[in-house]
């Protein structure tokens, strides 16, 4: 285990000064102009917290600072999907946020005739729905993780101007990355005390009007859309011996989004029209309150007329919590970095609401960035290699999402004749097929839930750059470099503990590789049923003295996955969303708390203390027998499963997991000479030199 994050940023001392203990007003004192971070996080929304937790989570010292003095009371964004689930499942996140959310598990698009109900069973994941919690209730669950690793948010403290210490561009114009400090200047908004702050890097979650991206000078290219938007949240009651449908869309001029919040409030979103007696918005916010208590009543009146009408099993709504008139832009800025500053969430992109992909996408763009930023300084990755994928693989993302959003905006809730004919004549013809294509619902709601988005494609110097041969390849159906790892049942050989891969391959901070089937030369142990004796005689084929294995072994978690031997115990639990499991088990010794997926959530790679400057290894090696005994694990990697227990098993293959839960590079056999050259390049001071 990794030491926790001490530093909680109050007076920086000097080295000749004594060592006395800081007060808890200390801790919230403006800091000295001697103060050093790695990294200065800007924005303590739900993005720049999870940047937060992440680079602390790496053994990073992070320092997060927020200009406002309080948190918004609002809810802009609230439905948290099934991929930002299964990131809080490995950051820890995920049990508080299932204990208070709402889980939306179908959504019904209601036309005048038909309605497609979409229902959320489809997604391929454990967290089947769309989670409803409010954006103060996230940010609170966020903000009580970081104070695990003493980080303190700085209300009330603005970003006024930084100096990167190599800001140039090369020939072609493209910002090059820095490597020296930085130095940034903040002020307290209340006082107006302005300090330096030295850090390495600076990660701006600033929102839509995002101060460090105006520092950078990058363009946000888009547009506004023409309409302006109406947004009621309030409560609501059903008529008796009715039952509330759910969260709708609802089509029609104008198309209504209505979704059920946590709080026992709903939440109305539609276009103002112009007979509506709403006025227009009056900046160019994307979201401005509404104080006039005439115009908050015109709102409420407009939905109740709308509403009441299309969805007949409400009674009425009453007790506004917060309207809105907003004006829906969509940009995005040419590159998400420049040098040692990155832009993330709100600051980098922004879309329709449509979708609720703003939100998880920023958190996406935190997670995989922080990851990255402990690699270049905790396991000596390469920086020129491991930063510029950040821009790399986020922003085709991003341009994905904005892409994806502004069409459903176009076809549902613009004025136009697209818009027109999609509801009146497209959504009729198809609902009916929808309604019965199992095949078709597993694909939208995958996109919705963002699962089959993926890294493949994109210019990410961390794919592969050599496509290997056929022969070499794992099983067509398996997933590729740069595709999120599928989730799915296992049991550790060792106690029978049930577990999940995804504990098995997020829960810790190295890379994970998958080790499938069975290697040439191990045909003997056909029959064996003892989990520990294949682990034993998976250990013998790796053989600590080969080269590859003592070079990779204290920066790769090594987990055998095997469907050929029974487990050593007959009981298996079965592991819920929370990534816990259903009946308890007798704990081993190195049965951890991620349900017995031995994983080591920090790997020091090498003991800069040996002599004569030669790097000792101080990590055992890692080794995580686990049998697929539903075989679901070895379907979603498209390998074989019709043998049963104790019959032919899977094939041999490799598959390298990055710490993001993204598939890195993969092998048709236990080729560990190719993982080698897959990673020397990545982490030239990293691997162990023997």
């Amino acid at each position: 285990m990794f030491h926790r994050n001490s530093n909680r940023f109050g007076r920086l001392r000097s080295s000749g000064s004594a060592a006395a203990a800081d007060t808890a007003t200390e801790e919230h004192e403006i800091a000295s102009a001697s103060e050093k971070v790695t990294i200065l996080v800007c924005g303590a929304g739900p993005v720049g917290l999870t940047a937060t937790l992440e680079c602390a989570r790496h053994g990073l010292q992070v320092k997060i600072i927020d200009k406002s003095l309080t948190k918004d009371p609002h809810s802009k964004a609230f439905g948290i999907h099934a991929l930002t689930m299964e990131k809080f499942l490995a950051m820890g996140v995920a049990p508080a946020v299932l204990e208070q959310a709402h889980c939306v598990d179908r959504l019904r698009i209601r036309g005048d005739f038909t309605t497609v109900v979409e229902d959320f069973c489809h997604i391929p994941s454990r967290f089947k729905g769309v989670f409803m919690l409010s954006q103060r209730k996230l940010e609170d669950i966020l903000e009580a993780h970081i104070h695990m690793y003493g980080i303190e948010v700085e209300r009330g403290v603005e970003l006024l101007d930084f100096v990167q210490a190599e800001d140039q561009s090369d020939a072609s114009g493209t910002p090059s990355v820095g490597k020296g400090p930085m130095t940034a200047n903040l002020r307290d908004v209340k006082t107006g005390e302005e300090r330096n702050l030295t850090c390495k890097y600076v990660i701006g979650c600033d929102g839509c009007h995002s101060r460090v991206r105006k520092l950078l000078k990058l363009p946000f290219l888009g547009a506004p859309y023409e309409e302006d938007f109406l947004l009621l949240d309030v409560h609501f009651s059903v008529k008796p011996g009715q039952r509330f449908q759910g969260s709708s869309v609802l089509l029609g001029d104008p198309v209504i989004a209505l979704f059920e919040l946590d709080c026992g409030l709903l939440r109305f979103i539609s276009k103002r029209c112009a007979g509506d007696g709403i006025p227009a918005s009056q900046d160019d916010k994307r979201i401005a309150d509404v104080e006039n208590a005439a115009v908050e009543a015109a709102i409420l009146k407009r939905f109740q007329d709308l509403v009441l009408s299309r969805c007949p099993e409400l009674a009425g709504l009453h007790d506004v919590k917060w309207a809105s008139i907003f004006r829906i832009h969509r940009r995005v800025v040419p590159q998400y970095n420049v040098g040692h500053v990155f832009l993330a969430g709100d600051a980098a992109h922004i879309h329709s609401p449509l979708g609720g992909q703003g939100l998880n996408t920023g958190i996406h763009d935190a997670v995989n960035l922080a990851w990255k930023l402990g690699a270049v300084e905790r396991l000596g990755a390469d920086p020129g290699i491991l930063l510029p994928s950040y821009n790399a693989e986020r922003h085709p993302v991003g341009e994905q999402t904005l892409a994806w959003t502004d069409s459903l905006t176009s076809y549902t809730m613009t004025r136009g004749f697209l818009s027109g004919v999609a509801q009146k004549v497209l959504f009729p013809i198809a609902s009916p097929l929808l309604n019965r294509s199992t095949w078709a619902m597993k694909a939208i709601t995958s996109r919705m839930s963002m699962l089959s988005l993926s890294y493949r494609g994109t210019p990410s110097p961390l794919l592969p750059s050599a496509a290997l041969p056929a022969s070499s390849l794992p099983p067509i159906g398996s997933p590729q470099p740069g595709d999120r790892v599928p989730d799915g049942p296992l049991v550790r050989f060792s106690s029978g503990a049930a577990t999940g891969l995804l504990e098995v391959v997020c829960r810790g901070l190295d890379h994970t590789l998958l080790m499938f089937g069975e290697p040439e030369g191990m045909e003997g142990l056909e029959g064996v049923e003892d989990g520990l004796t294949v682990e034993k005689a998976v250990r013998s084929k790796l053989d600590p003295e080969v080269e590859a294995w003592r070079r990779l072994r204290d920066m790769v978690s090594f987990v055998h996955i095997s469907r050929r031997f029974r487990s050593a115990s007959k009981s298996v639990t079965k592991v819920d969303a929370r990534g816990s499991s259903s009946r308890s088990h007798p704990r081993s010794s190195d049965q951890g708390s991620n349900g017995g997926a031995q994983v080591r959530e920090r790997s020091d790679p090498i003991d800069k203390k040996s002599s004569g400057g030669r790097h000792q290894v101080r990590q055992p090696v890692a080794l995580t027998s686990m049998y697929d005994e539903s075989g679901r694990v070895s379907e979603a990697f498209g390998l074989n499963t019709s043998g049963q227990s104790g019959s032919r098993g899977n094939p041999a293959c490799l598959f390298l997991v990055r710490p993001d839960g993204y598939v890195g590079w993969r092998a048709g056999d236990w080729d560990l000479g190719g993982l080698l050259t897959y990673l020397e390049p990545l982490y030239p001071r990293g691997l162990c030199d023997l």
